[in-house]
């Protein structure tokens, strides 16, 4: 009786460690086979994507190529979308030759492709593949290597250059707090160095702006955006960022409307890479920058005396990770005085104050065509 009863519970914990061994096994192998899984169907819908977007990218290619673009300065390939910057032929205006690619690419078969003037002088096209978009195309023109300013007796009436360096906060900031220059920096609100920066920019007589919208850092990383915990409701608050971040005057708006714009506090100066054509309110100080993003030092530099020369004021932004913003404090502080008045941003916006020129225009009359001067002319001091 004791023999049969031990023979039988020997039986059922000998059925209880197959069954646990069992489970341990199907537990050990399942996330291995969920990724398998995973990565089959991932790589039959990159299948079925690459075959969808084979028309666009053919429609895409002979516009380019029937525009005569040769010149790509920058490619990239993040989840679907190719970023690319191409530069403009010679005599060519970046706004006509998006038109003519738009047109080619729509008789190609494109159902979608947008065009927007970017950063004064430069197009974009954003082309997509159906709902999703597949090139941000950037072009930028063909610019001379120096362009000289117009001759003036008065050494103050210098064209106004001013650098905005954004994205600031997240990482210690004293080369350019303690470079001496006269720089605008964009510091992001509740950032663990925003107190620190901005408190060491306002001694050195540096311009301090709130940096409202983030960008994409250079190797892809987020630079802006709110931060987490209690300070992610104020961060999208205008007037508890400036009040957070001391010595501050204004804001950074990479893209803004006139709708944001009359919700900012109703003083100070606002630096937008965003055309402002609509009326904005009287007491902010609009001045519109360009991005030097993705761009070669050479093409940066190119830039600034083309339209320091033209429009006799000109404003750049560079993000603080950007690797070519060492190179461009040093051509501002060893060149640059030569030839211009390095200023803060809130002078830039305000240049018959400062020097007698022409205030800044915005909205399409923004741009001008490579190799013709501005019709404004130099103001009496």
């Amino acid at each position: 009786m004791a023999t049969a009863s031990r023979r039988a519970l020997i039986i059922r914990l000998g059925l209880l460690g197959l069954l646990l061994c069992t489970l341990g096994a199907a537990l050990w192998w399942a996330p291995e086979l969920a990724r398998r899984v995973v990565r089959t169907g991932r790589g039959g819908q990159r299948t079925a994507s690459v075959r969808d977007h084979a028309p666009v990218d053919r429609a895409v290619a002979d516009a380019l190529s029937q525009a005569g673009l040769r010149d790509r300065l920058d490619h990239s390939d993040r989840d679907g979308v190719i970023t690319e910057t191409w530069r403009v032929p010679q005599g060519r205006q970046a706004a006509a030759l998006a038109d003519q690619i738009r047109s080619s690419a729509l008789a190609s078969g494109v159902s979608e492709i947008h065009i927007s003037p970017r950063d004064l002088l430069d197009a974009s096209l954003r082309v997509y593949a159906g709902r999703q978009l597949r090139y941000d195309l950037l072009l930028v023109p063909s610019l001379p290597v120096d362009t000289p300013p117009p001759p003036s007796a008065n050494r103050r009436e210098r064209p106004l250059v001013a650098i905005i360096i954004g994205g600031l906060g997240r990482r210690d900031a004293h080369w350019l707090t303690n470079s001496g220059l006269p720089l605008t920096l964009a510091i992001q609100a509740w950032t663990p160095y925003a107190l620190a920066t901005a408190r060491d920019a306002g001694l050195a007589l540096q311009e301090v702006l709130v940096d409202l919208d983030g960008a994409a850092g250079t190797d892809g990383s987020q630079t802006g955006g709110s931060q987490t915990g209690g300070s992610q409701a104020g961060a999208t608050d205008p007037a508890q960022a400036r009040q957070a971040l001391p010595f501050s005057t204004g804001f950074l708006l990479r893209e803004t409307d006139p709708e944001r714009l009359s919700a900012l506090p109703q003083a100070g100066v606002v630096v937008t890479t965003a055309s402002i054509a609509a009326a904005r309110p009287p007491s902010l100080l609009v001045l519109s920058a360009w991005q030097g993003r993705k761009r070669r030092l050479s093409d940066v530099l190119a830039r600034v005396r083309y339209l320091a020369a033209t429009k006799l004021h000109t404003a750049v932004l560079l993000e603080s990770d950007d690797p070519i913003l060492p190179g461009l404090l040093s051509w501002v502080r060893d060149k640059a005085p030569r030839r211009y008045r390095v200023v803060l941003a809130s002078e830039c916006a305000r240049p018959k104050d400062v020097v007698g020129l022409p205030e800044q225009e915005t909205g399409a009359s923004e741009t001008t065509s490579p190799g013709a001067r501005s019709v404004s002319a130099r103001s009496s001091p």
